[in-house]
């Protein structure tokens, strides 16, 4: 059915990764199992120090993966790295503990059809939880219990001449260098479709569940600093 619709369209899927041993390898097979053959998958491993680099040398032998190491320079500049080595003309993101729905391509297939104009197309978000521990800090909210619109990169695809048009991700920011590049989107008006579709599986586990809420801070008030600087 995919290659009916456009099977000429090159996806360039960058997965950047720190010490993701634990979830890496589920997070790579929800891309092989979009039933797609045109896609160029893209891992930048940032400084792993766990088996990461193995895991993913053992599933080079038998899939077409890129594998790049770069030592830690954080998620922005791991991405950044995909970017220079992406030969897609649409890029798509997936972090290692994420995962992504089975229809996504298909349903973003048919979107770039009938909306031909669109550059960037960023669908919604489904959080689920490695734990009922867990699950029950967020019961009750939004974020637990339905699909949510987040800057999430996960659930997006772009084209990769919007990067040329607002530059790459801002490796100063440690966190919320997403939602730098949103805000950046939306100055730059650059044409978004917004799709109800959940394009995107958020795992909440232990170790994304407990950031450092001063270098979050921290970082959110450098992005809101560049975009006063930017008006």
């Amino acid at each position: 059915m995919l290659k009916e619709i456009i099977q000429p369209i090159r996806v360039s899927v960058i997965i950047p990764v720190y010490n993701g041993q634990d979830y890496i390898l589920e997070s790579i097979q929800s891309v092989f199992d979009q039933e797609y053959d045109n896609l160029e998958i893209i891992v930048i491993d940032d400084g792993s120090t766990d088996c990461t680099p193995k895991l993913i040398t053992s599933l080079k032998k038998r899939n077409p993966i890129k594998y790049f190491y770069q030592q830690n320079k954080g998620p922005a500049s791991a991405r950044n790295l995909g970017l220079e080595k992406a030969s897609g003309e649409w890029i798509a993101f997936l972090d290692c503990d994420d995962l992504w729905p089975k229809s996504k391509i298909a349903r973003w297939l048919e979107a770039v059809k009938n909306n031909k104009d669109v550059d960037i197309h960023w669908g919604m978000t489904q959080v689920f939880f490695e734990s009922e521990e867990l699950k029950s800090k967020f019961t009750g909210s939004d974020f637990a219990e339905r699909p949510i619109f987040n800057t999430y990169l996960g659930a997006v695809f772009t084209r990769k001449s919007v990067f040329e048009k607002i530059g790459s991700f801002d490796t100063s920011l440690r966190y919320c260098e997403d939602l730098d590049w949103y805000q950046r989107t939306k100055e730059n008006k650059i044409k978004t479709l917004f799709p109800n579709s959940v394009d995107l599986y958020y795992r909440v586990h232990y170790a994304n569940s407990t950031h450092d809420s001063f270098s979050l801070n921290k970082n959110l008030v450098r992005m809101l600093k560049n975009k006063l600087s930017r008006r």
